[in-house]
């Protein structure tokens, strides 16, 4: 397979050249998991499980033996596992990382653990940290592991990091807290109400989807979808039902060209599917 070197820092997380390969990380999860003894319970044997508990447990922990496994906490995973079922899980993990070594590959989070441990080690030894201030969007989509990559690029200080977040549109479900990874927003974050993107009526609209649901920001806070207000005002939201995916595309169509034979500007359209 195609190969690119990396440098890698020193320590137990890195102590060779680093190469990325064709096999993707889900592939070799997927073997891993598949042949996995008899003592990893059937309700472990997902690849879901163990992408959600290497990328949340094991890399930003810097775990790297079974006794270090069976010590650490594991808040916010939703599935608890006594001494034995974590034996069971260890022993896949070993197994993925050994088929990840024989294959000189590390996936993104362990790149991140790798740059992040190699920062702090420079910034230990004297060296200035690389950047004076750090800003991120989309924040509530980082996995723990590029979340001690931010906060390793600069050091703790006035307006050292900014994140910009909206627990609404996390894509990946995890539940990630800042103070767990050194970044404390205690106090520190705003909630921003005006909407300057979409109109009063889509916002309306899109409150309205999430009613009723819970939701839980990167401080470990109540993240109500209430009290949004927009700058700008626009037609109400149309909502055209379909049997299926394929179904929904003539009729949005047929909307689309009725938009711009009315005058409409196609720069100023939008049909969504769903």
């Amino acid at each position: 397979p195609r190969s690119r070197p990396t440098r890698a820092a020193a320590g137990a997380w890195a102590r060779t050249w680093v190469y990325e390969t064709d096999v993707t990380a889900a592939a070799r999860w997927d073997a891993v998991v598949s042949a996995a003894g008899p003592d990893l319970a059937p309700e472990l044997r997902s690849q879901a499980f163990f992408v959600a508990e290497y990328a949340t447990v094991i890399v930003p922990n810097r775990i790297t033996t079974r006794d270090e496994y069976l010590r650490v906490r594991r808040p916010g995973r939703g599935v608890a596992l006594n001494r034995m079922q974590r034996v069971a899980v260890w022993k896949v993990i070993e197994a993925y990382r050994a088929s990840a070594d024989a294959a000189g590959s590390t996936d993104w989070d362990e790149k991140a653990m790798i740059a992040a441990t190699h920062l702090d080690a420079m910034a230990a030894a004297g060296h200035a940290r690389l950047a004076d201030h750090v800003l991120v969007d989309e924040a509530q989509d980082l996995a723990p592991a590029r979340l001690v990559f931010l906060r390793a690029l600069v050091g703790q200080g006035p307006d050292d990091l900014f994140l910009a977040e909206d627990s609404q549109q996390r894509i990946y479900g995890q539940k990630v807290v800042l103070s767990r990874y050194g970044i404390n927003i205690q106090g520190r974050s705003r909630r921003l109400k005006l909407n300057y993107r979409t109109t009063a009526q889509v916002l309306r609209y899109a409150v309205g989807v999430l009613a009723g649901e819970e939701w839980v920001d990167m401080e470990a806070q109540d993240a109500a979808a209430s009290g949004y207000r927009s700058a700008r005002s626009g037609p109400v939201p149309r909502e055209v039902r379909a049997a299926s995916l394929l179904g929904a595309s003539e009729p949005s169509a047929a909307l689309g060209r009725a938009w711009r034979h009315g005058g409409r500007r196609p720069g100023r359209l939008g049909a969504r599917e769903r």
